[in-house]
């Protein structure tokens, strides 16, 4: 005869289910945002819908079962945009070369975890670098969602500003991007604090652009052609200047950018931060790593760890039942693929921008302070550059100028100061990361 579950564990357990429920409502938006966005580099957008549901699903279950962490795995907005409006429509590299280019970018990342460099570098990665990055991607981001509710144009990689008139600011399509960014933010104050507030924002942006006859032109249905785009990929431009360099992109934001939110998520766990931080943040890089792998293969793009985990923990969601939890309502998401089909891309302009600003620590910034006892505060001149960063990330359209931008200033300081052993890897990818933008320039 069974013996009956303790009321202390049924109790557990049903805190782990509302954690695991709240950070998917907290990241819910992205099953449909990342489709929408693949759509613009040619991808179906149903095999889009699928890749991204079965990715996400694949990796925050292996999250849950091996790394036995509450974390959740899914393809980033950020990421995904740099992957269409940049190397696939500004490059012109074809989507499956482009998906090979991040599964190489997680087989390169798997192999700095084996070698221990990542975790390694995980302390010794200027604090300033990573946010520096972070705001390069966000100036990316606005950039992105401004141009897709049609406000700003570029021309000759610069921001064309014969193009802007202010009457742009009430056009339909600026209307749309209002509506989308003011109903996340409004739901997302402390009044409301709905986790899933960037998913009523799309829905609003929706409707409001079929007020304004701004409507989908694309059809997503469940059928067997969800899974044929699966292993379209191309190694064929493996020594093509563009691929090398949308791998080393994709790389540079997973093992750079990538480093804080595990430090910050394991941070939050409190006490058990300490008995995980070995064996758990070890697993979650490979995953990490392997999410590339899946997201490529699948057609998904990159995968990311979601800092939005951090809304399941502060619930008290502190194992891998979390995790499971997230990825059975990820998979359950396969049968919304009809509400896919009718979001036009102007509706997730809004989202975009609110993503930017999301990503930023501000907390860091406003108070100059670490955010735990393993990183440096910021000094003025570290916040100058990581404005910068942004400013020439929308300036130019360019990410790959802002990225090269960060890793040049503090590559720089390093060697200034004398570099250590620990510096190598960053001098080597500064390194290869300017040889492949000057190689552009021959294109």
């Amino acid at each position: 005869m069974n013996k009956p579950i303790p009321e202390s564990r049924w109790v557990n357990l049903r805190v782990e289910f509302l954690a695991g429920f709240s950070t998917y409502l907290t990241l819910s938006y992205i099953f449909i945002v990342n489709p929408v966005l693949l759509v613009g580099a040619g991808i179906d957008i149903s095999r889009a819908f699928f890749a991204t549901v079965l990715s996400a699903t694949l990796a925050t279950l292996a999250m849950g079962i091996w790394a036995k962490v509450p974390f959740a795995v899914a393809p980033a907005p950020s990421i995904t945009t740099f992957f269409v409006s940049y190397v696939v429509v500004k490059l012109q590299l074809p989507w499956p070369a482009a998906m090979a280019a991040v599964i190489l970018s997680g087989v390169l990342s798997i192999v700095m975890t084996w070698l221990a460099v990542r975790q390694n570098l995980i302390a010794a990665i200027p604090t300033a670098l990573r946010v520096g990055l972070v705001f390069a991607v966000g100036g990316f981001l606005i950039a992105t969602g401004l141009t897709q509710a049609k406000l700003i144009t570029y021309s000759a990689g610069l921001i064309d500003l014969s193009t802007f008139d202010f009457s742009l600011l009430a056009s339909r399509n600026a209307m749309v991007l209002y509506t989308g960014l003011l109903v996340t933010v409004l739901f997302r104050i402390r009044w409301f604090n709905f986790t899933g507030a960037p998913l009523l924002g799309i829905l609003a942006a929706t409707l409001v652009a079929g007020l304004f006859g701004i409507k989908s032109t694309t059809k997503a249905h469940l059928s067997w052609d969800m899974v044929s785009g699966i292993g379209t990929v191309d190694f064929g431009p493996l020594l093509d200047p563009r691929f090398i360099f949308a791998m080393l992109v994709f790389f540079i934001i997973d093992f750079f950018g990538g480093v804080g939110k595990y430090v910050g998520l394991f941070t939050a766990m409190g006490n058990r931060s300490g008995e995980l931080n070995k064996k758990g943040i070890e697993r979650s890089l490979y995953i990490d790593g392997g999410g590339n792998i899946i997201g490529g293969i699948l057609g998904a793009s990159s995968l990311a760890v979601f800092i939005s985990s951090a809304v399941g923990i502060t619930l008290g969601g502190r194992t891998g039942f979390t995790a499971i939890v997230i990825a059975c309502f990820m998979f359950a998401s396969i049968f919304t693929i009809p509400l896919v089909g009718a979001i036009p891309v102007e509706a997730i302009s809004g989202i975009l921008v609110f993503v930017a600003f999301l990503l930023i620590p501000w907390g860091l910034i406003i108070k100059k302070e670490a955010e735990n006892n393993e990183e440096t505060p910021l000094t003025g001149l570290d916040i100058l550059f990581c404005f910068s960063a942004a400013l020439i990330s929308f300036l130019t359209y360019g990410i790959d100028k802002a990225i090269l931008f960060v890793f040049l200033i503090y590559t720089a300081k390093i060697i200034w100061h004398g570099p250590t052993r620990k510096d190598i890897i960053l001098i080597v990818t500064t390194t290869l990361l300017l040889l492949a933008v000057m190689a552009q320039l021959f294109l």
